[in-house]
């Protein structure tokens, strides 16, 4: 009897698994929940994930649709950083006011400088697909460095990654 239990439990933990992303736009703009705070936390309500916000220089302000340090957007020299709790990749990142070639921004997610962007572009929605995940712990840091009036963010969505037993090991559980 204890033999074919062993069994069933090492046929379970080998079954695989699929893995299915959900996706999360943290929204620091808007009613800002962060103003004011050097360093501030947003958690989404359906996945519990935690984004850690850390300024290097200044406390945090946002307006309607754009947030920033002090005055909602991030100008030169300005930068911050966000962290997660669980595994992520950045997948979408909303700008605002990112729309003359002096406003600039360079984007580093992990050890990766994924964006160094300017404001000719025609869209203020950028998306990621490469050099775009990160560990929970590690950082995305976002810094100005144009000559322009600043960039903002309007909101950016990652997705997290979750293991999901394949329906046959739960068949084996009797479920």
């Amino acid at each position: 009897m204890i033999r074919s239990n062993v069994f069933l439990l090492l046929l379970t933990v080998c079954l695989p698994t699929s893995l299915e992303a959900a996706p999360v736009t943290f929204i620091p703009s808007g009613t800002g929940p962060l103003d004011g705070l050097m360093t501030g936390t947003l958690t989404d309500g359906v996945t519990g994930l935690t984004a850690t916000f850390t300024s290097n220089s200044g406390v945090f302000g946002s307006t309607g649709a754009s947030f920033g340090i002090v005055n909602n957007l991030i100008d030169s020299g300005e930068s911050f950083t966000v962290s997660f709790d669980q595994d992520v990749s950045l997948t979408q990142i909303d700008f605002a006011n990112f729309n003359n070639t002096a406003d600039a921004l360079n984007l580093t997610i992990g050890a990766f400088p994924v964006i160094a962007a300017d404001g000719t572009q025609t869209d203020d929605v950028f998306d990621i697909a490469v050099n775009n995940s990160l560990s929970a712990g590690q950082t995305i840091l976002f810094e100005g460095v144009g000559t322009g009036n600043g960039v903002g963010i309007t909101n950016f969505t990652v997705d997290t990654v979750t293991a999901v037993p394949e329906p046959s090991s739960l068949a084996i559980l009797g479920m």
